[in-house]
């Protein structure tokens, strides 16, 4: 397979093949090509010993077909206590258009889930952990690429799982309560409060037992004409049998 690539009347053959393990042609490597808003004409010869192989044309613009790299400079800032913000900064492009020329997808490979993004920053929920890679893909308003998508990154894996079972924050409240109960103990035991706090609550008082208590019996006096009878309560004492 040989390709021809034709651009502005200029008629070029491959200068380097990509070639597949068995030494077929399976692409073509064209260096110092700018991709303007020119067409150009890739034409694709093959040959073969037991049929003729037709010939390929096909007719567009570079930048059209151009596959991009993946995005640069991918960092993730922990500063805060509520989420990771991951950053990048786009691929390199023929044409050296800006980053509103880009949108992106976030794949996280723990989750399987894919997130489209127009921004060069995201921001994922703590605490988790993640496994994410990050690809270009061009805008459909701007003269770029918009049919290939770009390469995705390399893993970028950060965050921690959240604890299910909290031994070691439960452990240190533990320890903390039990250490201000103890420095309580000592400054109240230092300064007399204790004591104080561990008075004994005084009982109410027996008012009338005190009354009867204080009551003096005395014996009457009979007036003339009267008479008094006295009764003496006794406890009868049956005889025993």
């Amino acid at each position: 397979i040989k390709f021809f690539g034709i651009n502005r009347a200029t008629d070029n053959e491959c200068p380097h093949y990509i070639s597949n393990t068995f030494g077929r042609h399976i692409g073509c490597y064209f260096p110092d090509v700018i991709a303007n808003q020119y067409r150009v004409v890739i034409t694709i010869n093959g040959s073969s010993k037991h049929s003729p192989i037709q010939s390929y044309v096909d007719d567009f613009r570079l930048y059209e077909k151009e596959q991009f790299q993946p995005p640069q400079n991918i960092t993730v800032d922990y500063s805060s206590p509520l989420y990771y913000k991951v950053q990048w900064e786009p691929p390199p492009n023929s044409r050296k258009l800006g980053s509103n020329c880009f949108e992106f997808q976030i794949k996280d490979e723990r989750r399987n889930t894919i997130i489209n993004v127009t921004e060069k920053t995201y921001n994922f929920a703590k605490p988790a952990k993640y496994i994410l890679r990050i690809r270009s893909v061009g805008h459909f308003t701007c003269p770029i690429s918009t049919e290939m998508n770009g390469e995705w990154s390399e893993p970028i894996e950060f965050g921690t799982d959240p604890d299910v079972f909290p031994t070691l924050p439960l452990i240190f409240a533990a320890l903390g309560t039990i250490m201000i109960i103890v420095l309580l103990t000592l400054i109240c035991k230092r300064n007399h409060i204790w004591g104080k706090l561990t008075d004994p609550v005084p009982q109410p008082k027996d008012i009338m037992w005190q009354h009867e208590k204080n009551v003096e019996w005395v014996t009457p006096v009979p007036i003339a004409g009267e008479s008094i009878t006295v009764v003496e309560e006794m406890s009868a004492v049956s005889p025993k049998v």
